[in-house]
């Protein structure tokens, strides 16, 4: 794998997940930072095109080497959690969704975190995670929160670090939304200067700007949404199996814990949080509008977390 060898190429500095990134790329989703001395991740160009596939083995989690493939076309390269290598495309605007997708979902659980697929608010000095499948209202949920008031911490991709008292702590992640048409007209927002997404010319891309420097928070609840064919919604406070099973399901992109090798960790990662928060079941209605029930209910809830504690 070869640099691109443009010493001039410019080189722009972020900060996402706790982690201080400098990029060749542009990568407007992420907080921009002074530049440092060193930076944790290094994202840049590289000619891919002749990587041997034993060089970067799926299954070879500590070789530390993860070759991710478009079309059958190896187009980045994670390597031990420090470097992300980008095969050069025409279309910059393609590698983006991957890039911070898939690609990052993986740096995240080199680096021992736990990446979950869903949108991150602050509640009562709290981090709350919504998530579910695509299409549940994970961005929509976090959307509306934040119209009442709170802050948003990350969408679509959140990620936790535990520190040496086995507490999870919430990282700050991607400061945009990207949230469809009807969620857009349902909540009032002014989509008209907006970018649409790439992948989806439905949704739009919603800028989020905050006062202060975003902290890591203890994570204080999960809520997997899901729609169901119920008139109300319907909120259970998971309980054993069925809280280890839903943050299991609800990692980001699961099927890199097989290809890495990593289900033991996964596994230990998984009971050692459900173990400390609550972990519910918002079932909403699929047959209507029920979002200002959801936050009503969400927000009294919030009101009861007490500190994160650690179970036996």
């Amino acid at each position: 794998m070869k640099h691109n060898g443009d010493i001039s190429a410019p080189i722009y500095h972020y900060s996402a997940f706790g982690i201080r990134i400098d990029s060749e790329i542009l990568l407007p989703e992420l907080s921009v930072v002074p530049e440092t001395a060193t930076a944790d991740v290094i994202i840049r160009y590289g000619d891919l095109t002749n990587t041997d596939d034993s060089m970067c083995n799926y299954n070879d989690w500590k070789a530390g080497n993860f070759l991710f493939k478009v079309d059958d076309v190896p187009a980045f390269c994670i390597m031990n959690g420090k470097q992300i290598v980008v095969q050069p495309f025409q279309d910059s605007a393609a590698v983006l969704p991957e890039l911070l997708g898939t690609v990052m979902g993986a740096l995240l659980m080199q680096r021992n975190m736990l990446p979950v697929h869903g949108s991150m608010i602050i509640m009562n000095g709290f981090a709350i995670i919504f998530t579910g499948e695509s299409g549940a209202g994970k961005s929509t949920t976090a959307a509306a929160l934040r119209k009442r008031g709170y802050t948003l911490m990350s969408d679509d991709l959140s990620a936790m670090t535990c520190d040496c008292d086995g507490i999870f702590w919430g990282q700050p992640g991607y400061m945009q939304q990207r949230l469809g048409e009807d969620t857009t007209e349902l909540l009032d927002i002014d989509t008209s200067g907006l970018e649409k997404v790439f992948e989806f010319r439905n949704k739009y891309v919603v800028p989020v700007s905050v006062d202060f420097d975003l902290k890591p928070i203890p994570i204080g609840a999960i809520y997997e949404i899901v729609k169901a064919p119920c008139e109300e919604i319907i909120i259970e406070n998971l309980q054993g199996i069925e809280k280890l099973k839903t943050l299991m399901n609800n990692t980001y992109q699961p099927l890199l814990v097989s290809l890495f090798d990593a289900k033991e960790k996964h596994l230990k990662q998984c009971l050692q949080l459900s173990k400390q928060i609550p972990i519910f079941r918002l079932s909403r209605p699929e047959a209507k509008m029920s979002i200002d029930q959801q936050i009503e209910a969400i927000i009294q809830l919030c009101k009861n977390l007490g500190s994160p504690v650690k179970e036996g």
